[in-house]
């Protein structure tokens, strides 16, 4: 008999033997114990260990691995030393033929367990992404502190000073899994391969003494943010990088609103630019022969190391992000370009033709460009358009697959509620030369159901929504146009499950579409009555997981859906 509480059974500390009989929706280990349910992290299906009990919940346990009895050939040794301490790519304990089945295996459950759909006929394997390895060109770090003989090398010597009281080195991190302890990074296999030059170069100038004292005078008390204490100015990091000639985009986040942004403030942060930027360094003769003479050789030498490290980096562009709230968002809409240039262009080669995308600091872009042209190639394979059709792309970032699709339909209507990504979209159809698609700024929640209230339907609808997934009126709105087809791109198994059961449910009785076919061709049953409440209002056609984030546990996925008839 299953106990109701694992807790009147289950004690922390307790050593169990058991056997992995499945994984879960985070990539753990799964076994049972009296019929309790025991998540063990890097345990794989058909293990057995030794284990301890780290936590327990009512519901359930967890554990953490001690003694192999038992492995599996689908284990292999974790590449990165961060491994089981960074919070990311948690799967490197496993084969990359492994962590395909197992994202196939949980888009599957993921179907099965929340919508209750049987995906049997139309789940297909999971495509692998062209590159596993130092594939993010976006990737976000947290600022803290170190002790100075934790630091890189690079930042050593603003601690080549006498006396005990040296100040506390700035350094870079990721959270631990679970917790928003900051793990510092010294080398990442999944970020871009110039991402560790840029962290050296930030990491070189921050902690250079004269930053720091320059900064010191413009008021800051403290550089390093403290999430407890809500103290100090620099929160994050984040780097854009275009993955053929790695010109990387900058932005530091702040823990300041734009009012803290006084003259002195300016003056840091102007010394700050020109020491990253490789070109005003030079023109400054940072590293000359002159410089190296000066009579303060500790701090000719600190430049000479900046200036090595930043030259390295290729940043193309520097930007503020002014965001002061105590939350989770990690930058504000807030952004003030420090220097340089403001976008970086990325390519995608989905089509015959390649495209090129102007790309800002905010807009959202796939992080991994190369498994970016697989996914949006299988998913113009499986709309199959002929050149007469209009199309709805409902948040289309900075146009990333709207270019593509305009590229083989009549015309594309975009959607997309960061303004800046808006302005680079239409930006980006004309640099591509592309009259056939329009852009409108705003929540696809609202702009959507307006723009069919306005007689503008479509024979396809395309969505890529955030990982909480479509809101209920973007749903409604499908549900009453009844495109014959809809595309969706999903980050996240748990939402786009609840999305296609909605989608798929069956049709409500005496339900009417709106609008009068206006800029569209004719698809059948648009603008009458949905049914008679019989039979799903869409069915799945093609279900197909993507690898966009190797050795991770999140899943890309495409879902086509064609409208029942």
């Amino acid at each position: 008999m299953i106990p109701k509480d694992a807790r009147q059974v289950l004690q922390v500390g307790q050593k169990l033997q058991l056997k992995i009989s499945a994984w879960n929706q985070a990539g753990q280990g799964v076994a049972r114990y009296n019929g309790i349910p025991i998540f063990v992290s890097a345990a794989l299906p058909g293990e057995i260990w030794e284990t301890t009990i780290t936590s327990v919940k009512k519901n359930y346990a967890q554990a953490a691995l001690l003694k192999p009895e038992k492995t599996v050939e689908f284990r292999t040794t974790p590449r990165c030393s961060h491994y089981g301490v960074c919070g990311s790519c948690e799967l490197q304990h496993m084969t990359y033929a492994a962590t395909l089945r197992f994202k196939t295996e949980k888009v599957e459950q993921a179907c099965r367990s929340i919508a209750k759909l049987d995906t049997t006929d139309v789940l297909q394997a999971t495509l692998p992404s062209p590159v596993n390895q130092h594939y993010r060109q976006k990737l976000v770090y947290n600022f803290t502190s170190a002790a100075p003989e934790a630091t890189a090398t690079a930042t050593a010597t603003a601690t080549e000073k006498k006396g005990t009281n040296q100040p506390q080195l700035v350094d870079l991190g990721f959270f631990a899994p679970n917790s928003h302890n900051i793990i510092p990074i010294r080398a990442c296999t999944a970020e871009f391969s110039t991402a560790a030059d840029v962290r050296h170069a930030v990491l070189a100038t921050l902690n250079c003494a004269e930053i720091r004292q320059a900064f010191k005078r413009a008021g800051v008390k403290h550089l390093v943010y403290k999430e407890k204490s809500g103290q100090g100015l620099f929160k994050r990091l984040m780097l854009r990088s275009e993955r053929s000639n790695h010109k990387v985009l900058l932005t530091f986040v702040l823990n300041a609103a734009k009012t803290a942004y006084t003259p002195l403030m300016a003056q840091a942060f102007a010394l700050l630019a020109q020491k990253l930027l490789p070109s005003s360094a030079a023109e400054r003769g940072v590293n000359t022969g002159k410089r190296a003479a000066s009579p303060d050789y500790a701090a000719a030498k600190e430049s000479s190391t900046v200036a090595r490290d930043t030259a390295a980096a290729g940043i193309a562009g520097i930007y503020l992000n002014f965001q002061p709230e105590k939350s989770n968002k990690i930058y504000s809409d807030d952004f003030l370009l420090l220097a340089g240039q403001a976008t970086i262009t990325e390519t995608l080669h989905i089509t015959s033709k390649p495209l090129f995308y102007t790309i800002g600091p905010g807009d959202f872009f796939q992080i991994n460009p190369a498994c970016a042209d697989v996914l949006f190639q299988k998913a113009l394979s499986c709309l199959k358009l002929q050149g007469s059709e209009v199309v709805y792309d409902l948040y289309c970032g900075t146009g990333s697959i709207s270019l593509a699709l305009a590229q083989q339909a009549k015309k594309v209507i975009g959607i997309e509620i960061v303004k800046s990504a808006c302005v680079h979209a239409a930006a980006n159809a004309r640099l591509n030369g592309l009259s056939n698609v329009e852009f409108h700024c705003g929540a696809a929640g609202e702009l959507f159901p307006r723009l069919f209230a306005q007689g503008l339907l479509a024979d396809v609808v395309v969505v890529d929504p955030p990982r909480k997934g479509l809101d209920e009126q973007t749903i409604r709105t499908i549900l009453q146009m009844g495109a014959p087809k809809v595309l969706y791109i999903s980050c996240d198994p748990g939402s786009l499950a609840r999305d296609l059961a909605k989608l798929t449910a069956p049709k409500i009785e005496g339900q009417q579409g709106q609008g009068t076919g206006q800029g569209a061709a004719a698809g059948p049953g648009r603008g009458q009555t949905q049914g008679t409440g019989q039979g799903p209002a869409y069915r799945i056609e093609c279900l197909q997981p993507v690898d966009m984030f190797p050795f991770s546990e999140h899943t890309e996925s495409v879902a086509l859906l064609y409208k029942s008839r």
